[in-house]
This record gives C-alpha cells, sequence and structure tokens, in this order.
C-alpha cells in the first residue's frame, strides 16, 4: 500500500533535521585535515590569509608542540568546540581513529562538502528542467558521467551547469 500522506510529510519536514550540526562536524573535520597537513609550510599560510576571511594563522596558534610534532588530542579538543559546537571526551585522542587523516586523503577531506554543494547545483537545474527531462538526463550522462576521470571535474561541472558553481542551491537545500 502506498505511504501515508501525513507519514510522507513528515518524513519531508524531519530530512534536515541536525544538518547544521552535520555540517559543522564536516568542517571541522575538513579543517583539522587541512591545518594538520599544512601546519609547517608557511607559503601556504599566507595565501590562504590573503583569500579567506578566516586567519589559518590564528587556528595555528591553538597547536600545542613538543618540538615538531603537533599535539593532535589537544587540536581536536579545541577544534571541535570552537567549530562542532561538541565537547570533547577528556583524556582522548579521536584522531587517532580518523582514517582519512593518513589514509590517502591527506588535506582532502573538505572534498565531502563540496561535492554537496556541486551536486545541489547540478540537482537545481533539474528542478528548473524537470526531474525525468530525457534531454537534461542525457546531458548529464555525456558531460558528467561518460568522462570519467579523464577530464578535470571542474571543467565538466561548469560545462554541465553552463555557469560557473554555486553555493546558493546548497543553502537552500539544506535550509540554513
Amino acid at each position: 500500500s502506498p505511504l501515508p500522506t501525513e507519514l510522507s510529510e513528515k518524513m519531508i519536514a524531519a530530512k534536515n533535521f541536525n544538518r547544521g550540526l552535520f555540517i559543522l562536524r564536516q568542517l571541522f573535520f575538513g579543517t583539522i585535515d587541512m591545518l594538520l597537513h599544512t601546519l609547517h609550510d608557511s607559503q601556504y599560510t599566507e595565501e590562504m590569509k590573503e583569500k579567506y576571511e578566516f586567519n589559518w594563522g590564528d587556528l595555528r596558534k591553538l597547536v600545542k608542540r613538543d618540538g615538531y610534532k603537533p599535539d593532535s588530542g589537544d587540536l581536536w579538543g579545541e577544534l571541535l568546540k570552537r567549530i562542532s559546537l561538541q565537547i570533547p571526551v577528556e583524556n582522548a585522542n579521536p584522531i587517532a581513529t580518523f582514517g582519512h587523516i593518513a589514509g590517502g586523503y591527506e588535506a582532502r577531506y573538505y572534498s565531502y562538502m563540496w561535492a554537496e554543494v556541486f551536486c545541489c547545483d547540478m540537482f537545481s537545474i533539474f528542478e528548473k528542467e524537470g526531474i525525468m527531462n530525457p534531454t537534461l538526463g542525457r546531458k548529464y550522462r555525456d558531460v558528467i558521467l561518460a568522462p570519467g576521470g579523464s577530464r578535470d571535474s571542474q571543467e565538466i561541472l561548469e560545462e554541465f551547469l553552463g555557469r560557473e558553481p554555486s553555493q546558493e542551491p546548497f543553502i537552500r537545500m539544506n535550509e540554513l
């Protein structure tokens, strides 16, 4: 039997429940990953200061060190409080279980959030032109899927969108 309308409406209304906290947690993971992998790169720090409103130098001041070695547990706790609004567990070092930090994604965790931003932007085209639009579906297949990894992802994204990507659909779809 079909899903009752009342239940369907409740599910839609709850789809973004805790979404803001999830996004903050993802931003936390991306920040700690990027910070640890650029900790000793002064040129990168200067470039970041010029491009972004927040200051990586300020975040780097949070890092307690033993010589060249950062205190990753302390950094985890400080950033967790500041970014994801969570309370860290005392005397723990959860970074030791964060496999992405050294498992081939080094300084790339932020790409998860960018993938969501781009996904929402592409979906916004389907919203405008029709979810089941066969011409748009073929364009998606030919432009996005068919090349695989043979073309630059930014290039094919812009070709599909017909413009530069926008974060507005992500913000709207996540009710931020």
